[in-house]
């Protein structure tokens, strides 16, 4: 009995050590740096409409890319991102969107954000993987 207990302990203190490299390494959804998401049933929107598809750091909510189309090239930070969708009235109102720019800076007289789509993105050039 007393064997076993001294078992199970140096299990458990191994199991414990462990756990912060379990817990930081982070299954990507994606291992490319290009990425096409489906965008489904899209939305029926005026003529004068336009939708831009933004990829934003998840952590910091900076836009990194602005795309005409639901797909992003180039990626090269593994991390955990936010995929959005802008639909707006082509007045010349729309502000903030740009790539650099604070997510929460877009504006424009007639404009809606889709619900955002988090996920992980590792390029192959920074380990395919895992996240940072």
């Amino acid at each position: 009995m007393k064997n076993r207990y001294k078992l199970l302990q140096k299990v458990l203190i191994v199991m414990v050590m462990s756990l912060p490299m379990l817990v930081n390494a982070q299954v990507c959804d994606y291992t490319s740096s290009s990425v096409t998401f489906n965008i489904g049933t899209a939305a029926t929107l005026p003529s004068n409409s336009i939708t831009s598809y933004l990829l934003v750091d998840n952590a910091t909510k900076t836009i990194v890319q602005i795309s005409s189309t639901p797909s992003f090239s180039g990626i090269v930070q593994s991390k955990l991102y936010d995929v959005l969708a802008y639909s707006y009235v082509n007045n010349n109102t729309v502000t903030g969107l740009v790539v650099g720019g604070a997510l929460s800076t877009i504006s424009s007289s007639c404009g809606d954000f889709s619900n955002p789509l988090t996920v992980r993105i590792c390029p192959p050039s920074n380990g395919g993987g895992t996240c940072d």
